[in-house]
């Protein structure tokens, strides 16, 4: 038991890791959510992903450098990239929850012509945004990404901190 709380507490505490590994686990989700149950994302979920990529590329450097003041820089960043997504997920959610007004909408157009009617279906943009195509326990998925990423902003502005008043030694 003493060396599962030892693990733990060692996992807890190399940020980059949990962040790391965090991301890769949400953009699996959803790249599993819509490639095998074949939900499509709205255009505001698969601008949510970006911020993912680029927490993972910063956690990255971070993970890898010794230097303490790169590794703050890099975290920092890495806290920039969730402010970002939970930027854009509180914007879905206000979208779904019809708080706010959006032009993203499904613009599927029906044409008399055969070719426009091929070419507006290979355009089409995803799912409409102000519709929720998918629940977890009555929450949306773009909920979901605000509680998540709230959370993993939370724990990362902590370690930042830890990580800026700690000695060097």
């Amino acid at each position: 038991m003493q060396r599962l709380k030892l693990l733990i507490d060692q996992i807890l505490h190399n940020t980059a890791l949990v962040l790391i590994i965090c991301s890769m686990i949400i953009l699996l989700f959803v790249y599993l959510i819509e490639h095998i149950a074949g939900i499509e994302p709205c255009e505001l979920c698969l601008i949510q992903r970006y911020p993912y990529y680029f927490v993972i590329l910063f956690a990255f450097i971070s993970f890898f450098t010794n230097k303490r003041v790169i590794k703050i820089v890099m975290l920092t960043c890495c806290l920039l990239a969730l402010l970002t997504t939970i930027s854009y997920a509180i914007y879905h959610v206000g979208i779904e929850q019809k708080l706010f007004e959006s032009n993203c909408l499904s613009n599927l157009n029906i044409s008399d012509s055969i070719e426009d009617l091929r070419k507006t279906i290979d355009l089409a943009p995803r799912a409409a945004c102000d519709s929720i195509s998918w629940t977890i326990f009555g929450l949306s998925l773009a909920t979901w990404n605000v509680i998540i990423s709230f959370i993993l902003s939370i724990y990362l502005l902590f370690n930042i901190i830890r990580f800026s008043i700690k000695k060097e030694g």
